[in-house]
């Protein structure tokens, strides 16, 4: 049944190219990110797990008691 529908569909075939082109476009975006970091972002960024006297502190301060 959805394959008559989807037959039915004109240009349905551009959809996969694009979906391709943009899956590609980010992967390859993020390997050049890589690529471009420095050694100073990646220290930075493999001791966040390590560094718990940094971690955020998400408690709300003005909470009515």
């Amino acid at each position: 049944m959805y394959k008559e529908a989807l037959r039915a569909l004109e240009n349905i075939e551009i959809f996969p190219i694009i979906g391709l082109v943009i899956f590609f476009g980010v992967f390859s975006f993020m390997i050049y990110m890589v690529i471009r970091m420095t050694k100073k972002n990646v220290d930075y960024l493999s001791n966040i797990p390590l560094n718990e006297d940094k971690t955020p502190n998400f408690t709300h301060t003005n909470e009515k008691s």
